[in-house]
């Protein structure tokens, strides 16, 4: 069963059975020849559903063996061309299709805790601040938080705010 939303833009969510994940996952978005976006799968109410997240800005490709956002564009993705002519953007090759997808949110990373858990903040390039998400009325919700100044640099591996600056991290 496939139910679309559409608001400013586009959501899909697809039903799965338990029986075919017990688990959150992520998965290549086989619609994006571009390898900027996956598919998360998560369970809400014992049914498993699927939204579509867009990697961040300085992670901008999808890895499907790693199944992460990550720098490097893995060979098998496409590249965007900006034309010159036109201004528009082309695919150097041939697209299936094209999807609206939802940019990072704090609000998609929460929908993966288990637990109160903390999570690089994918907006913010310098690492000073970080996501906790926390549970109210079985919801895992949001809160940026900031790093101390003895401790400014969020470490996204440890979890933990650090006095070394991480090397994804931009000042």
């Amino acid at each position: 069963m496939k139910l679309c939303i559409a608001l400013v833009l586009i959501s899909c969510f697809t039903a799965r059975t338990l029986s075919e994940a017990t688990a959150p996952t992520i998965e290549k978005n086989e619609n994006d020849p571009t390898c900027t976006t996956y598919n998360y799968f998560y369970a809400v109410n014992g049914v498993f559903q699927s939204i579509v997240i867009k990697c961040s800005t300085s992670k901008p490709y999808f890895d499907s063996v790693q199944a992460k956002c990550v720098a490097q564009r893995p060979e098998e993705c496409y590249v965007e061309e900006e034309t010159a002519s036109s201004g528009t953007e082309n695919l150097t090759k041939e697209s299936l299709s094209t999807t609206t997808v939802a940019s990072w949110s704090a609000e998609a990373t929460c929908l993966t805790a288990t637990s109160n858990a903390f999570f690089k903040n994918e907006d913010d390039v310098t690492c000073n601040t970080y996501i906790y998400c926390y549970q109210l009325n079985d919801v895992f919700k949001p809160i940026v938080m900031k790093c101390t100044s003895h401790k400014p640099y969020f470490d996204s591996v440890t979890k933990r705010c650090v006095s070394t600056q991480p090397s994804e991290c931009i000042e």
